[in-house]
């Protein structure tokens, strides 16, 4: 789970995706954070089959599906 907080003074929504979906998704991919708020992402995680270290994102976008935050997410499976 990663934990966001919002300094906007509105409510706003956001559409949430991955840049790689078969290893890892956004449980809900709608956040909708209130003025001030705070938001959670959860995620769900493919079971690990090799070892190793993989890089990804998770993009936080706006109802128009432009890009707010890049969150890196960096998997090690040993």
């Amino acid at each position: 789970m990663i934990f966001i907080f919002f300094f906007r003074f509105k409510k706003k929504n956001f559409r949430l995706r991955t840049s790689e979906p078969d290893l890892v998704k956004v449980k809900d991919p709608r956040l909708s954070v209130s003025g001030k708020g705070k938001g959670f992402i959860r995620l769900w995680f493919a079971p690990v089959v090799h070892s190793g270290t993989k890089e990804m994102f998770i993009f936080v976008n706006d109802e128009e599906d432009q890009n707010e935050e890049c969150l890196l997410l960096r998997l090690v499976a040993n």
